[in-house]
């Protein structure tokens, strides 16, 4: 369990809100930076991670705070892989932009899928020819719901092409 909470900044702190963003054996906040959704509203991503010999198992998780509650925008998870003279990594980029009539901008998350050679020499197995991949989604506020909406269906293939992989 990893707990994010939110307080209001009063003289003596309030707590408002709490959520478990632990989704997997390491939890932090992620090199992103935090992420500007509209005036005064910031979203942050957290990052769980575990991994072994040969995987690195990453979730990916955009939690922003409105109206004294925090709420999930959006999950990736990504899955980095190497074996004998291969290696594959997949990296997200958060970003934020304008979304004309809305009064969040829309979430755009692009995760970058590179499989590149490695010098371990000759180990009699085949190995995946290099390439390099993005896969997009975006998420979007609807008001009359009052949550955020979205992905892609290129994010969907890889989760499962992941999930296949675990």
């Amino acid at each position: 369990t990893s707990v994010l909470a939110l307080y209001d900044d009063a003289p003596v702190p309030r707590l408002l809100d709490a959520v478990d963003v632990g989704m997997d054996r390491d939890t932090a906040f992620s090199e992103h930076e935090r992420l500007r959704l509209g005036p005064g509203d910031d979203a942050v991503v957290t990052y769980s991670e575990h991994f072994n010999s040969s995987q690195t198992y990453g979730f990916h998780t955009v939690v922003f705070a409105r109206r004294d509650r925090l709420s999930m925008v959006a999950q990736v998870f990504t899955l980095s892989s190497r074996g004998c003279g291969w290696q594959r990594a997949e990296d997200p980029v958060f970003k934020v932009v304008a979304d004309p009539g809305r009064p969040y901008g829309a979430l755009k998350v692009a995760v970058r899928v590179a499989t590149s050679r490695t010098d371990d020499g000759d180990c009699g197995q085949p190995v995946p020819r290099p390439s390099t991949r993005t896969y997009r989604g975006v998420w979007r506020w609807e008001a009359a719901k009052g949550r955020w909406h979205g992905g892609s269906a290129a994010l969907d293939r890889l989760d499962k092409q992941n999930q296949a992989d675990f």
